[in-house]
């Protein structure tokens, strides 16, 4: 199985920890884990990499992140589904939009950072939503 983001990503770790007193050359991203790791950001993050998602009135939408509000936004969906599915779908679209660069607040990250860290969120949310969601393709 390839996996195209973890070339990347070790290459990014061990520019980020050269200078700790770990020999890193050979490390592999469970080892950056045990070495640099700690709970209290691995449960932060977490929401990132396993989100809630809820549905409402036959569309999926992100949980944790924007104002989905059920009523107000189950109102919207009927409106956009009896007009054209192109409006259904920028309907859906900008209540699950979800900028890294934003989220994470962090105004050191670069865009490599941002496109790593989103390909890798959005692996982790296509498993989560056809485990949650197996019809269709999501």
């Amino acid at each position: 199985m390839e996996r195209p983001t973890e070339e990347p990503l070790l290459t990014f770790l061990r520019q980020q920890y050269h200078d700790k007193a770990h020999d890193i050359r050979n490390w592999n991203r469970g080892d950056f884990v045990h070495g640099f790791g700690d709970a209290t950001s691995a449960l932060l993050h977490s929401v990132l990499f396993a989100p809630e998602f809820v549905e409402i009135a036959g569309c999926v939408f992100l949980r944790d992140f924007g104002g989905n509000k059920g009523e107000d936004l189950a109102a919207k969906i009927v409106e956009a589904k009896r007009t054209f599915i192109t409006e259904l779908q920028q309907l859906v679209w900008s209540h699950n939009c979800l900028e890294v660069g934003y989220v994470i607040g962090d105004p050191r990250m670069s865009g490599h950072e941002q496109e790593l860290l989103a390909n890798l969120m959005a692996d982790a949310w296509r498993l989560r939503l056809k485990g949650k969601y197996p019809i269709g393709n999501l």
